[in-house]
């Protein structure tokens, strides 16, 4: 059986603190409809897994 591993991802992302709102509204779009091609969208939800 392989052995298992850990994949952490970090993020860091700076910004002026009156962008806030936007930069907020923007990354809740990307996460709610990504524009990911359904070509590519079942390589990147196992990538992970690699």
């Amino acid at each position: 059986m392989p052995a298992l591993r850990r994949i952490a991802r970090l993020s860091i992302w700076k910004f002026e603190n009156d962008a806030l709102p936007g930069a907020v509204d923007r990354l809740a779009d990307a996460i709610a409809e990504p524009l990911l091609d359904k070509k590519y969208a079942e390589r990147e939800r196992n990538a992970s897994e690699r």
